[in-house]
């Protein structure tokens, strides 16, 4: 363990990460869409896309390809909102990126 410059306490040091800790920063970029009908219409809660201002693609997505299809997927829902994982929810639309 490192020692803080602030605090002077120990910090853990990550730049040496178990096989385990390796393997769930992985998987973080494997995400569940939660779609749900309501009233206004289909609301898709997604981490497809950061925010409706990007990026267009996903610089720490391993898959672009599948990245791209779910984005599909979710799009011929025709949601009338998408709450990203990062920004603020949007109203789908021609310009979304695929």
């Amino acid at each position: 363990m490192a020692a803080s410059r602030q605090t002077g306490q120990s910090e853990p040091n990550i730049s040496r990460r178990s096989p385990k800790a390796s393997r769930a920063a992985q998987l973080v970029h494997r995400d569940i869409s939660t779609v749900a009908d309501t009233s206004e219409g289909t609301v898709v809660l997604t981490h497809a896309w950061w925010s409706v201002q990007g990026p267009a693609e996903d610089p720490t997505s391993d898959d672009h390809e599948g990245l791209r299809a779910s984005r599909s997927k979710i799009l011929a829902l025709k949601p009338a909102l998408v709450v990203p994982g990062h920004g603020d929810p949007f109203i789908p639309d021609e310009n979304t990126p695929i």
